[in-house]
């Protein structure tokens, strides 16, 4: 066949690319029969605080490359562990009710005051000056009560009189605000100021709120459910946004935001690692690992992932960018 007439046009074609790159070893360390629960960077030095479900708690010192112990196994399993925004102090809360103090400088630990009931979760305010925690009454209800660390004494935040426990909360770095998830796949919003709750989501979603993450700007709620799906929240506009369905068909154990480069990463119990670009509105598979997604955070623009066979893998993900490339395009005619 001829053609009789050839027109060739040139086209400027824009493509968007996401390259990340995997280094081949784990942090070095033997072998931790224990998984990886909590990961924490310490403000003041820079260095990774790793919490174990063993109760023991590791940190790393990236200029001497070694791992130094801060507290024991305990006998009874981690539930959380924080690092106070001033870098000081270390807060644990253990499977026993038991809440213990870790001063970096003295390397002391003291025990904190606390109920006869399971803790769920907690966090500190981000002035370091209280510590709010929410419980399991016994019954399924959630009950959040706030310590001051300076007079040493309670005051509560909110009766257990929900019909489900809580599972995640945070605080606006303002301190005027507490979002609370729960178990039941609702939440609650707390002021302050008014002395509040109110419900900016219902139970529809049908699954429980595993994590939630605020962005430093206080204007986003990213919300993590059990089956896979992951929620957007405006707190300027009150208006929900639904950024991934169940498809992932796997619970997400922890979700980490990069506010420089808008991009989302959430880890998942068949051990996945996804990333949601803010600027594309597109979900990319990094990696896929044989053991669950238990925590993720990000160190001299490194990610490090904590899996619940005791192992740390590093991941660099690059941004995503746009180029134009020329295409030259045929055009015939018969």
């Amino acid at each position: 066949m001829k053609f009789k007439n050839i027109i060739s046009i040139l086209i400027l074609v824009s493509c968007s690319y996401s390259l990340f790159a995997l280094e081949n070893s784990s942090i070095n360390h033997k072998k931790w029969m224990s998984a990886i629960d909590q990961m924490a960077v310490n403000s003041t030095t820079g260095n990774l605080v790793v919490g174990l479900n063993n109760g023991s708690v590791k940190e790393y010192d990236f200029t001497k490359k070694s791992w130094l112990n801060l507290v024991d196994p305990s006998s009874s399993i981690l539930i959380q562990m924080l690092i106070s925004p001033t870098g000081r102090n270390m807060i644990i809360a253990l499977g026993n009710d038991k809440i213990k103090l870790y001063n970096f400088k003295t390397k002391n630990i003291y025990s904190v005051p606390a109920f006869l009931s399971p803790i769920t979760y907690m966090l500190i305010t981000p002035d370091s000056r209280n510590l709010i925690i929410s419980f399991d009454n016994g019954f399924g209800y959630g009950d959040i009560e706030e310590y001051n660390f300076s007079n040493n004494k309670w005051k509560k935040l909110h009766s257990p009189d929900w019909d489900s426990t809580i599972n995640s909360m945070v605080i606006t770095s303002d301190c005027r605000f507490l979002i609370a998830g729960l178990s039941d796949g609702s939440i609650r919003l707390y002021n302050f100021s008014l002395k509040k709750w109110v419900q900016i989501h219902d139970s529809s979603w049908k699954e429980p709120v595993n994590e939630m993450l605020l962005t430093p700007d206080n204007k986003t709620l990213f919300v993590g459910l059990g089956y896979g799906s992951v929620e957007q929240y405006n707190l300027s506009t009150g208006k929900w946004k639904e950024l991934h369905d169940d498809s992932f068909l796997s619970g997400i154990n922890d979700i980490y935001f990069n506010s420089k480069t808008n991009n989302l990463f959430v880890g998942l119990s068949n051990g996945e690692l996804e990333k949601y670009n803010g600027k594309n509105k597109k979900w990319t598979l990094l990696k896929k690992w044989d053991y669950s997604i238990l925590q993720i955070t990000m160190i001299q623009n490194k990610y490090f992932v904590g899996l619940s066979d005791g192992s740390i893998k590093i991941i660099l993900v690059h941004d995503i960018f746009s180029i134009h490339l020329p295409v030259l395009c045929l055009y015939s005619t018969f």
